[in-house]
């Protein structure tokens, strides 16, 4: 399993966390953010079962924490490829994400 495919909830994450970083540290560092992420979700589709269960918020989802840059990644795996479903900050409560 090499590849993976972003949901559009995950997609709307990943663009709300960017805007926030440029405004707030400047364009570069966003741009870092993003470049991140899309290393972490390569390493995923790599290794899907790195993650810990969190079938709790949804049907075989899975969650892996980003320390660098305080994210959680939530996601589901097939046979071919990992889905990214949200990306959401550790200081967001994650119950309320998935209502």
């Amino acid at each position: 399993m090499n590849s993976f495919k972003i949901k559009s909830e995950a997609a709307i994450d990943i663009r709300s966390y960017s805007k926030f970083i440029t405004e707030r540290d400047g364009q570069a560092r966003a741009d870092d953010f993003v470049d991140h992420l899309y290393d972490r979700f390569e390493v995923l589709a790599a290794y899907p079962t790195v993650g810990r269960d969190a079938s709790r918020y949804g049907i075989g989802l899975r969650v892996w924490a980003d320390r660098r840059y305080k994210v959680f990644i939530y996601y589901t795996l097939d046979e071919s490829e990992i889905t990214i479903e949200r990306v959401i900050s550790m200081r967001q409560q994650q119950d309320k994400a998935f209502l």
